[in-house]
This record gives C-alpha cells, sequence and structure tokens, in this order.
C-alpha cells in the first residue's frame, strides 16, 4: 500500500496487486470508464508517430475532450476509483480540489484502470506500463483455510498444468471464458467460480455444488494470488488469448494533453 496525504491526514491506497481483493477489482470492474476516456487510451496505446494515420487519431481523441470532461465528466470517474482503491473516506474525496482528485489517480492508481481496458493486468514501473507478471504459487490462504492449486505433472522434461484434474474441472473452466474467446472485462465477475472450480483443500476432489458454494469466500482473495491461478491455468484454457501487451508506455495525463492540443488547433487555425 502507498501513503496519501490529504491535507494533515494520511491514507493508505492501492499499488501493487497483492494490495486490493477480487472483490475490490469486481466492483471496479463495474464502474462504467467514460467513452472518451477509454477511446484516448487506446489511439495512445496504437500511436506511432511515423504513421499518419495513428496521429490523427490520436489528435482527433483529444481535441474531442471538452472542458466538462475534463473538469466535471473524468475528476468524477476518478473520484469512484479512489473510493474503492484507497481508505480516504468518500466526505474526504468530495472535499478534494479538482487537482488532488486527478493527482491521487494518474499517480498511483491510473495501471488498474488500464488493466481493464487491456483486459489484462499491468503494472506502472518507472513511468513504462509493463505486463504484469503473477507470483508461482501452488497455495492460498483464505482466512483460516489454505486451498492448493492443481497438482502440475512433469512428463518428459515438460510441466503440464492440470495434468490429474478430471476432465469436468476444464470443461466448467473453459465455459466460463468461450463465450468472449479471451479475458474481458465482464469476464472478472467469472474469475470468484474459476477459483472455486480450481482452488481446493489438499486431497479434496471436485464437486460442482461446492464450488458454487464457495465463490464469495474466493471474493476475499488478493488479486496477485487471483492473477497467480488465472495465468497458471491459463496455459491449458480453450480461448484464453495471448496475453503479450503491445504498448510500452502509460498515456499521458489526459487535462494536460487535452489542453495543449486544442491550444496548437487555434493557434494553427489563427495562423
Amino acid at each position: 500500500m502507498i501513503r496519501i496525504q490529504i491535507g494533515r491526514n494520511n491514507y493508505k491506497g492501492a499499488y501493487l496487486w497483492s494490495d486490493i481483493t477480487l472483490e475490490q477489482y469486481i466492483t471496479l470492474a463495474g464502474i462504467p470508464i467514460p467513452a472518451k476516456y477509454q477511446n484516448y487510451v487506446l489511439v495512445n496505446e496504437r500511436f506511432d508517430s511515423n504513421k499518419k494515420e495513428t496521429v490523427d487519431q490520436y489528435m482527433d481523441a483529444i481535441t474531442e475532450f471538452t472542458e466538462e470532461d475534463l473538469t466535471v465528466t473524468f475528476p468524477e470517474f476518478y473520484k469512484r476509483i479512489i473510493k474503492v482503491l484507497t481508505t480516504i473516506p468518500l466526505e474526504e474525496i468530495n472535499r478534494m480540489k479538482e487537482e488532488q482528485i486527478t493527482q491521487v489517480y494518474d499517480y498511483h492508481l491510473r495501471p488498474f484502470v488500464l488493466s481493464l481496458i487491456y483486459n489484462t493486468p499491468v503494472i506502472s514501473l518507472f513511468g513504462a506500463i509493463k505486463e504484469y507478471e503473477a507470483p508461482m504459487m501452488k497455495r492460498i490462504r483464505i482466512g483460516a483455510r489454505i486451498y492448493h492449486f492443481p497438482e502440475t505433472v512433469r512428463i518428459q522434461g515438460e510441466e503440464i498444468p492440470l495434468a490429474k484434474e478430471p476432465i469436468i474441472t476444464y470443461s466448467e473452466a473453459c465455459d466460463l471464458f468461450r463465450e468472449s474467446g479471451g479475458f474481458t472485462k465482464q469476464d472478472i465477475a467469472s474469475l470468484p467460480l474459476l477459483m472455486a472450480i480450481y482452488c481446493r483443500p489438499k486431497g479434496e476432489a471436485y464437486n460442482e455444488k461446492r464450488s458454487l458454494e464457495r465463490q464469495d469466500i474466493f471474493r476475499k482473495a488478493r488479486m496477485d494470488q487471483v492473477w497467480s491461478l488465472f495465468f497458471y491455468t491459463s496455459q491449458r484454457l480453450y480461448g484464453s488469448g495471448n496475453f503479450t501487451l503491445l504498448f510500452s508506455a502509460i498515456p499521458k495525463a489526459i487535462k494536460t494533453i487535452a489542453r495543449n492540443a486544442r491550444t496548437l488547433a487555434t493557434s494553427e487555425t489563427g495562423a
């Protein structure tokens, strides 16, 4: 967790995936992302100064921002993210100035939202966006209980995930992601069930009814635990997709970029 100072008060905010629970991430995924914000992020990811088409798309995206977007719509969205991912009370959030809201979001929380847009978890490292590498786990603790991941079997020198799992668990897990053909924002709601299907006390056989009943337990799992299981099992899941990222830098703060672009466009028109 990171320390966030607002006036004389200190609060905590999420910084690492281990700082938030699956329940928080599900809540985060349920917050509508402003369409212009999402478009800007995706256009920024495709931006190539040597390709006029991407430059034009980038300029179109940022010049579409209105003053209301910059001072009302986006800050209100940021406030909802701050409420979920920090300990700052709602009344304190509502008293924060627009600059404070934007700073807390841009400096600390933005990679979690980018992960929703990119459909894969990322982290910020010295201002660059990097693909998140989930830790390799064999078991996790939630409360007083320990749940084990499916066993990996080494066959002729190759590690085979899920090798000892019954076909029913593989089929149940595949069905969670088959409709979309990959991992999307909507799939996040399925992660508690994926955890319940594959994470079981040592020696326990799969039971569909028991897995359904355990879903709420796994909403309390940390996201580093969740990603560890997801990336482990995704090696075998049908249609899980390729998580190689095509981007290299976090999009610059929208407000600064948009206003600079607007000023440039105005000056060029006047000329």
